[in-house]
């Protein structure tokens, strides 16, 4: 990595990754460019301590009004001796979607890197042949708009 490794300062892994999502991002047109990104994002792993990815989805009201957020996250640390994480995520942003109880446990969705055994691979494989994804595609749903988030917990 271009900031060092273990060396690397908090703040410099953080900004990293959000630059490589970022560039990744360019030319993307759907969920699974969206997807792709920030899996590629997630390729670099040297550093990092207690490294998951997470997948979250359902109507939120972050923004004032209720939207359809697909959310994923990474969380890690750059030091076995921090105790707060630093977190990356990318909001998928579409209108609310009306949950009929049917739909409701396939699009209300929580996927962890912690189900796959630590594997990014199989995370990732899993949110792709996931109902929700298959939902998305299937009502050929077009999202507003995605955001870059960046965290840091205590």
């Amino acid at each position: 990595m271009k900031c060092g490794g273990f060396s690397c300062p908090r703040k410099e892994f953080t900004m990293f990754y959000e630059k490589t999502l970022s560039d990744n991002l360019i030319g993307a047109s759907g969920i699974d460019d969206l997807i792709d990104a920030f899996e590629m994002m997630c390729r670099e792993r040297s550093g990092l301590f207690d490294d998951l990815v997470f997948l979250e989805s359902g109507n939120f009201d972050f923004s004032g009004k209720k939207e359809f957020y697909v959310s994923l996250a990474r969380q890690y640390k750059d030091s076995a001796f921090t105790d707060g994480f630093s977190i990356i995520r990318l909001d998928i942003i579409y209108p609310e979607i009306k949950l009929s109880f049917k739909n409701k446990r396939s699009l209300k969705k929580y996927i962890s890197s912690d189900q796959t055994g630590g594997s990014y691979s199989l995370f990732f494989k899993k949110v792709r042949e996931s109902a929700l994804l298959r939902y998305i595609k299937e009502q050929n749903l077009q999202y507003d708009r995605y955001e870059i988030l960046q965290e840091e917990t205590n």
